[in-house]
């Protein structure tokens, strides 16, 4: 049973994580979880120790009031550090000696972390994210509907796909037309990863020979990008007869992302990239029943490429142009990519309410490229898939 939307109950949560662990207050700068726990992303500081909060707001203080969920006696007007450091001392033990900050560690640049520290005397820094990431890992009844509707934000740009993709596109132009029906769709029109200067255009698109070209910035079928300056996604290439197109552009409804790839072929598919294709579909579908409750995600790895030699695609399972990808999916949410991973050193166990993918790229020398993701609820027997554009490879004449 997916849990119910109680978002007061998500900072009491980490307030007894947070006392579990020692961790006498923590201070958090990043968005997605300042969204997370107060529902808002305005620019903010959220301070918490375990008997105490308060949302210190850089700028919209009114739109905070409005927005957030959070007893409106915790939000401030304004972030300088000194208030900041001022709360954090009048909230905790007098006695304690050294208290430990939790700080967002992987995330936090390194100039605010200075500033902080500097404002916070003796405190010792800790990393609080693994918390926090841990806890966002099973999601609740609103972050799954939220999720539906990215997903179905996605099967509005396959719909346009197949209106617009014609001999002679630009993978840009495709790009753009995609692109533009997910935002009429109410795609937010950005995506968040946990990575410092990550950049990678609105996703991936290959074509052709840029099926097997990797631009280094993802572990799957990446697109060559425009230009050297953000060497990922669609590139000027004029998609031709024959070409195998994949479509890699996620979503983003209210903060909750859907990622789904899909291949299609202009004209005829060779017979050979059907057969291909069926395989790695089979391996998909295989799958599914493993994503449920109790399930390790290690486990699920090792099926799939049991599975894959078992079909007589291990050889090209996986890759990505010369290089093969040592993961089969990963966790969404709030962030693209998030926990857990299906990867042979991810030993999570997976729980009914987690949200993750299965992502399956394969590249063949002689046949072309060829992807297949969805983005899958756990539950308690088996896994739900919430993409719901046809898992085929689609011919577009």
């Amino acid at each position: 049973m997916i849990k119910p939307f109680l978002p007061k109950t998500r900072i009491i949560v980490l307030q007894g994580n947070m006392a579990e662990n020692g961790i006498t207050g923590a201070i958090l700068t990043y968005s997605r979880d300042i969204y997370y726990y107060t529902g808002t992303a305005r620019p903010s500081i959220l301070a918490v120790t375990p008997s105490s909060l308060a949302l210190f707001v850089k700028d919209g203080f009114d739109l905070v009031l409005d927005e957030t969920w959070i007893d409106k006696d915790f939000v401030r007007n304004g972030a300088e550090l000194d208030r900041i450091s001022s709360f954090f001392h009048s909230n905790i033990p007098a006695a304690q000696i050294g208290p430990k900050l939790g700080l967002e560690l992987d995330v936090i640049p390194a100039v605010l972390y200075q500033k902080l520290l500097s404002a916070i005397d003796g405190v010792q820094p800790v990393n609080v994210s693994p918390l926090i990431l841990e806890q966002r890992l099973v999601k609740d009844e609103k972050e799954v509907q939220l999720t539906r509707q990215a997903c179905r934000i996605l099967e509005a740009g396959h719909e346009r796909l197949l209106m617009v993709l014609r001999e002679g596109i630009r993978e840009i132009d495709l790009a753009a037309e995609i692109e533009a029906e997910h935002r009429r769709h109410l795609h937010e029109g950005v995506y968040f990863m946990r990575l410092t200067d990550f950049t990678m255009s609105r996703g991936p698109i290959a074509s052709g020979e840029n099926l097997a070209r990797n631009s280094g910035i993802v572990r799957t079928i990446s697109g060559v990008g425009l230009s050297s300056a953000i060497p990922a996604g669609p590139s000027e290439r004029v998609i031709r007869k024959g070409d195998h197109v994949m479509i890699d552009i996620p979503s983003n409804f209210r903060g909750y992302h859907a990622d789904q790839s899909r291949t299609y072929v202009l004209g005829k598919a060779l017979p050979e990239a059907r057969e291909l294709y069926a395989s790695l579909r089979e391996v998909c579908v295989s799958l599914l029943p493993l994503c449920r409750d109790g399930v390790n995600c290690r486990n699920i790895y090792d099926e799939a490429i049991k599975k894959a030699l078992s079909l007589g695609i291990g050889r090209f399972f996986l890759s990505y142009g010369p290089r093969k990808a040592d993961f089969i999916g990963h966790g969404i949410g709030l962030e693209l990519n998030e926990p857990p991973f299906l990867s042979p050193s991810d030993s999570t166990t997976l729980k009914e309410g987690f949200l993750i993918t299965v992502e399956l790229p394969l590249v063949h020398p002689g046949i072309g490229g060829l992807k297949i993701e969805e983005t899958v609820l756990v539950k308690k027997d088996s896994g739900e898939v919430l993409t719901h554009a046809p898992n085929t490879l689609t011919e577009v004449e």
